[in-house]
Protein backbone atom coordinates (compact mmCIF):
# COMPACT_ATOMS: atom_id res chain seq x y z
CA UNK A 1 0.00 0.00 0.00
CA UNK A 2 1.12 3.71 -1.24
CA UNK A 3 2.02 5.84 1.68
CA UNK A 4 0.49 9.15 1.94
CA UNK A 5 1.66 12.40 2.37
CA UNK A 6 0.50 13.59 5.83
CA UNK A 7 -0.07 17.69 4.92
CA UNK A 8 -2.32 16.61 1.99
CA UNK A 9 -6.42 17.21 2.38
CA UNK A 10 -6.57 13.77 0.93
CA UNK A 11 -4.58 12.53 3.84
CA UNK A 12 -7.18 14.59 6.01
CA UNK A 13 -9.83 13.44 4.55
CA UNK A 14 -8.75 9.92 5.43
CA UNK A 15 -7.86 10.49 8.95
CA UNK A 16 -10.98 12.02 9.67
CA UNK A 17 -13.25 9.68 7.96
CA UNK A 18 -14.83 11.63 5.80
CA UNK A 19 -14.34 8.87 2.96
CA UNK A 20 -17.66 9.79 1.61
CA UNK A 21 -16.48 12.53 -0.34
CA UNK A 22 -16.11 11.97 -4.08
CA UNK A 23 -12.69 12.12 -5.87
CA UNK A 24 -14.31 14.17 -8.80
CA UNK A 25 -17.24 16.25 -8.19
CA UNK A 26 -17.60 17.00 -4.56
CA UNK A 27 -20.33 19.60 -3.21
CA UNK A 28 -18.94 22.42 -2.38
CA UNK A 29 -19.95 22.79 1.26
CA UNK A 30 -18.41 19.04 1.73
CA UNK A 31 -15.07 19.91 0.64
CA UNK A 32 -15.43 23.61 2.49
CA UNK A 33 -15.97 21.88 5.75
CA UNK A 34 -12.69 19.72 4.96
CA UNK A 35 -10.66 22.50 4.29
CA UNK A 36 -11.93 24.59 7.34
CA UNK A 37 -11.49 21.75 9.60
CA UNK A 38 -7.99 21.53 8.23
CA UNK A 39 -7.38 25.23 8.71
CA UNK A 40 -8.22 25.08 12.22
CA UNK A 41 -6.52 21.55 12.78
CA UNK A 42 -2.82 23.05 10.91
CA UNK A 43 -3.24 26.05 13.59
CA UNK A 44 -3.51 24.17 16.53
CA UNK A 45 -0.72 21.92 14.86
CA UNK A 46 1.47 25.37 15.00
CA UNK A 47 0.40 25.98 18.75
CA UNK A 48 1.09 22.45 20.11
CA UNK A 49 4.59 22.57 18.30
CA UNK A 50 5.01 25.90 20.21
CA UNK A 51 4.01 24.11 23.72
CA UNK A 52 6.06 21.04 22.94
CA UNK A 53 9.23 23.45 22.53
CA UNK A 54 8.20 24.92 25.56
CA UNK A 55 8.65 21.35 27.38
CA UNK A 56 4.78 20.34 27.41
CA UNK A 57 4.41 16.86 26.96
CA UNK A 58 1.66 17.55 24.38
CA UNK A 59 0.54 13.90 24.38
CA UNK A 60 -1.11 14.70 27.64
CA UNK A 61 -4.55 16.57 26.87
CA UNK A 62 -4.13 17.42 30.89
CA UNK A 63 -0.84 18.44 30.69
CA UNK A 64 -1.75 20.84 27.80
CA UNK A 65 -4.75 21.42 29.21
CA UNK A 66 -3.08 22.74 32.19
CA UNK A 67 -0.41 24.80 30.67
CA UNK A 68 -2.44 26.75 29.00
CA UNK A 69 -4.68 27.61 31.66
CA UNK A 70 -1.28 29.01 33.62
CA UNK A 71 -0.27 31.12 30.97
CA UNK A 72 -0.54 34.92 32.08
CA UNK A 73 -2.44 37.10 29.23
CA UNK A 74 0.40 38.19 27.97
CA UNK A 75 2.20 35.05 28.20
CA UNK A 76 -0.85 33.35 25.77
CA UNK A 77 -0.46 36.88 23.51
CA UNK A 78 3.19 35.90 22.93
CA UNK A 79 2.34 32.56 22.23
CA UNK A 80 -0.53 33.33 19.45
CA UNK A 81 1.38 35.78 18.06
CA UNK A 82 4.80 33.30 17.74
CA UNK A 83 2.25 31.50 15.88
CA UNK A 84 0.89 33.83 13.88
CA UNK A 85 4.45 35.32 12.71
CA UNK A 86 5.83 31.39 11.95
CA UNK A 87 3.00 30.67 9.19
CA UNK A 88 1.31 34.06 8.41
CA UNK A 89 4.18 36.65 7.69
CA UNK A 90 5.83 37.08 4.60
CA UNK A 91 8.84 35.47 5.19
CA UNK A 92 6.53 32.20 5.59
CA UNK A 93 6.40 32.39 2.03
CA UNK A 94 9.77 32.11 1.17
CA UNK A 95 12.05 29.10 0.23
CA UNK A 96 14.90 28.09 1.69
CA UNK A 97 16.38 29.26 -1.51
CA UNK A 98 15.17 32.36 -1.17
CA UNK A 99 16.32 33.59 2.65
CA UNK A 100 19.68 35.34 2.64
CA UNK A 101 20.15 33.56 6.10
CA UNK A 102 21.07 30.32 7.73
CA UNK A 103 17.15 29.61 9.02
CA UNK A 104 16.15 26.56 6.36
CA UNK A 105 12.48 26.34 5.97
CA UNK A 106 11.32 22.41 4.32
CA UNK A 107 9.27 22.63 1.69
CA UNK A 108 6.39 20.36 3.26
CA UNK A 109 6.21 23.65 6.30
CA UNK A 110 6.26 26.36 3.02
CA UNK A 111 3.36 24.14 1.53
CA UNK A 112 1.75 24.45 4.83
CA UNK A 113 1.82 28.20 5.53
CA UNK A 114 1.19 28.99 1.96
CA UNK A 115 -2.10 26.57 2.45
CA UNK A 116 -2.71 28.99 6.02
CA UNK A 117 -1.89 32.36 4.04
CA UNK A 118 -4.66 31.23 1.30
CA UNK A 119 -7.41 30.67 3.81
CA UNK A 120 -7.35 33.50 5.87
CA UNK A 121 -7.48 35.26 2.81
CA UNK A 122 -10.46 33.19 1.87
CA UNK A 123 -11.98 32.82 5.69
CA UNK A 124 -11.65 36.36 5.68
CA UNK A 125 -13.77 37.13 2.52
CA UNK A 126 -16.29 34.55 3.53
CA UNK A 127 -16.56 36.49 7.26
CA UNK A 128 -17.31 39.56 5.21
CA UNK A 129 -19.77 38.80 2.77
CA UNK A 130 -21.49 36.79 5.68
CA UNK A 131 -21.34 40.10 7.72
CA UNK A 132 -22.02 42.45 5.12
CA UNK A 133 -18.37 44.55 5.64
CA UNK A 134 -17.46 45.83 2.68
CA UNK A 135 -13.87 47.24 4.43
CA UNK A 136 -13.23 43.64 5.00
CA UNK A 137 -13.85 42.32 1.87
CA UNK A 138 -11.98 45.29 -0.02
CA UNK A 139 -9.36 44.32 2.17
CA UNK A 140 -8.88 41.03 0.52
CA UNK A 141 -9.99 41.63 -2.51
CA UNK A 142 -6.53 42.76 -3.65
CA UNK A 143 -5.22 39.34 -2.81
CA UNK A 144 -8.08 37.38 -4.77
CA UNK A 145 -7.60 39.92 -8.28
CA UNK A 146 -4.34 37.37 -8.05
CA UNK A 147 -5.89 33.97 -7.07
CA UNK A 148 -9.28 34.56 -9.72
CA UNK A 149 -7.60 37.35 -12.37
CA UNK A 150 -10.97 39.27 -13.54
CA UNK A 151 -13.56 38.47 -11.64
CA UNK A 152 -11.69 39.63 -8.62
CA UNK A 153 -10.43 42.92 -10.47
CA UNK A 154 -14.40 43.46 -11.74
CA UNK A 155 -15.65 42.93 -8.19
CA UNK A 156 -12.86 45.02 -7.27
CA UNK A 157 -13.79 47.90 -9.57
CA UNK A 158 -17.63 47.96 -8.01
CA UNK A 159 -16.00 48.49 -4.97
CA UNK A 160 -14.28 51.01 -5.54
CA UNK A 161 -15.53 54.25 -3.42
CA UNK A 162 -14.34 56.70 -6.65
CA UNK A 163 -16.47 57.37 -10.12
CA UNK A 164 -17.54 54.54 -12.24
Amino acid sequence: MEQQDASTLYHNMNFWGRKNIPAGRAAFQVLEELVLYNFDARVIGLLYTRLEQCGIDISDQDEVDKAIWNINTRGFMDLVEDVRRSAFEPQAWQSSKEKHTNNIVDEEFLSHARYLQQMVVYKTLKYGIKNGDIGLIDRVIGVCCFYFEFEMLYLKRLTCNGPR
